[in-house]
């Protein structure tokens, strides 16, 4: 499967499905912490760039920066 921009798609060595959607195995495994990280930024550029409604906030545009997530 191809990853694109529009459908990323994140292959996870040494992973099983759903392996990501623990933080906790970010701890033990780069490769998710690398999913997680990345798929954050993804969703949050996604929601910053979603059209506003009439009436409601104005948000700014996301620029694609995003603070790293903190893991203990």
């Amino acid at each position: 499967m191809q990853s694109t921009p529009e459908a990323p798609v994140f292959l996870i060595p040494e992973a099983i499905h759903c392996n990501d959607l623990s933080v906790k195995n970010a701890e033990v495994n780069q490769g998710i912490r690398t999913a997680q990280t990345e798929m954050i930024r993804l969703v949050k550029k996604w929601v910053a760039d979603f059209p506003q409604k009439e009436g409601h906030p104005v948000r700014q545009k996301s620029e694609g920066i995003v603070q790293p997530v903190t893991y203990r």
